[in-house]
């Protein structure tokens, strides 16, 4: 492992300390300016790396519904000095999620998809993974979007195991879901006669401007594009994701993702692929709240009551070696996202972070943080 690979955090962290980081912690409802919480992020971020062995983090905010910052530490591996950049390449883990439910609400706009239609209707047959279960049909778009549909988060054995079986009645009960939205996105394809991979590009990735986005692996993301890492820091085998899967296999960078964070909570609705306000009232009103806390979900994200309105929030980590986090704030037209290239390390980072952001008053939670339907 080579002395460079943190010469950038080693400088910020030394920085940090010779500075000493101070904060006051808001406790009113007015908002800082954006450099408070960039100077603020910029003294934290290295010292997190270090000690939870992150070897690269890529982060952009949001202010006023624009990206008004963004920056990179570290190396894209611990093998090699090469250093992170805007464009560097990251995998979105079950950040990916958001952009299928952002395509099927669109479709229920379009009059194509209804939420409380069983699935197995679209298919004209029941679902093969799920042969001999009869409740399976009961299983309807906003069940997967709201993680209701009973099944499991994977089925045992992995993709190659042809069969996977039903937790519990569809819509009785909470079970997080990365199936549900494979089951999903089969659908999804019957109905527009398309790939996922192929649709996402052309009805959503492409308008957006997401240039460095793509829901399967591309060639032309190999001269940029991190490696994953484990809790040590250290490299792990590269996976190349070939086939599109809507729960976890989007490569994105922060900067592309935060377009479609601003797409989400901007004004400005008349765009041909952009969601009504009543689709996102949908979306953002809570539906499924088994494990208390800010642990509430609507159709696709989770939801969080702050003293800046609503947080709508995602997070998501992928077994290759990487975590992420994003949350908005449609109210104030603002939001923060951040990918790291670690899984076991970039978890723990990620819950110091959260935390740290709300010491600085950044989406700090009201005094009664569940949020009540």
């Amino acid at each position: 492992m080579i002395k460079v690979k943190y010469l950038k955090t080693c400088v910020l962290l030394t920085v940090a300390i010779l500075m000493g980081v101070t904060h006051t912690t808001i406790t009113s409802n007015s908002i800082p300016p954006l450099k408070f919480f960039t100077d603020s992020i910029e003294k934290k971020i290295p010292e997190l790396m270090v000690k939870h062995h992150v070897p690269g983090v890529s982060i952009a905010l949001i202010d006023n519904f624009k990206v008004a910052y963004k920056n990179e530490f570290g190396v894209r591996s611990a093998q090699s000095p090469e250093s992170i950049n805007e464009d560097t390449i990251m995998e979105a883990c079950s950040m990916s999620k958001l952009l299928l439910a952002h395509s099927a609400m669109k479709l229920v706009e379009e009059g194509k998809f209804e939420l409380d239609k069983p699935l197995t209707d679209y298919l004209g047959k029941d679902y093969e993974p799920l042969f001999g279960q009869p409740q399976h049909r009961l299983i309807t778009a906003r069940m997967v979007l709201s993680h209701t549909s009973g099944l499991p988060n994977w089925r045992e054995g992995g993709r190659e195991e042809r069969t996977v079986r039903l937790r519990f009645k569809p819509g009785t009960s909470y079970q997080y879901s990365g199936e549900g939205f494979w089951f999903l996105q089969h659908v999804i394809e019957k109905i527009t006669n398309e790939s996922w991979e192929k649709y996402s590009k052309r009805t959503l990735l492409s308008p957006l401007g997401m240039k460095n986005s793509e829901f399967a692996w591309n060639d032309r993301f190999k001269n940029n594009f991190s490696r994953g890492h484990d809790a040590e820091g250290k490299i792990k085998e590269q996976r190349f994701m070939r086939d599109a899967n809507a729960a976890f296999t989007l490569y994105t960078t922060p900067n592309d993702y935060a377009l479609f964070m601003i797409e989400m909570m901007k004004p400005q609705r008349t765009a041909k692929f952009s969601l009504g306000q009543e689709s996102l009232d949908m979306m953002f009103t809570p539906i499924s709240n088994l494990q208390g806390g800010d642990e509430v979900r609507g159709l696709g994200w989770k939801i969080a009551k702050t003293v800046w309105g609503k947080r709508i929030w995602h997070d998501g980590t992928n077994s290759s070696g990487f975590c992420c986090h994003n949350e908005f704030y449609p109210q104030e037209g603002r939001g923060i996202i951040w990918m790291t290239n670690s899984r076991v390390g970039g978890r723990e980072f990620r819950k110091e972070m959260k935390s740290y952001l709300r010491e600085i008053g950044y989406g700090q939670e009201s005094m009664k943080n569940r949020v009540n339907k």
